[in-house]
């Protein structure tokens, strides 16, 4: 059980240091799309994540990249940042 509540908390931190925002900016403002990018780090490794929003539909597309730099290390893919933590 004490194993458990550790990887629990430091799941929890993990995705604390996700909500820590390096660079945010709109890369395209066009009559049709828009795009939000957004760039996080955590430790050496970058994620950055483009947000596409569409004038003439309810789409809203992710484009995702991450640039792993650590050493026997995984990034759970379940982690991904609810959208709410980008405010």
């Amino acid at each position: 059980m004490r194993y458990l509540a550790k990887r629990v908390e430091r799941i929890c931190d993990e995705l604390y240091r996700l909500r820590i925002v390096q660079r945010m900016e709109w890369t395209e403002r066009g009559p049709v799309r828009a795009t939000l990018e957004i760039e996080r780090k955590v430790n050496r490794s970058v994620i950055c994540q483009k947000i596409h929003f569409y004038a003439a539909c309810p789409r809203i597309d992710f484009e995702t990249t991450v640039d792993w730099k650590e050493h026997r290390r995984l990034y759970p893919s379940w982690a991904q940042p609810p959208a709410y933590f980008m405010r």
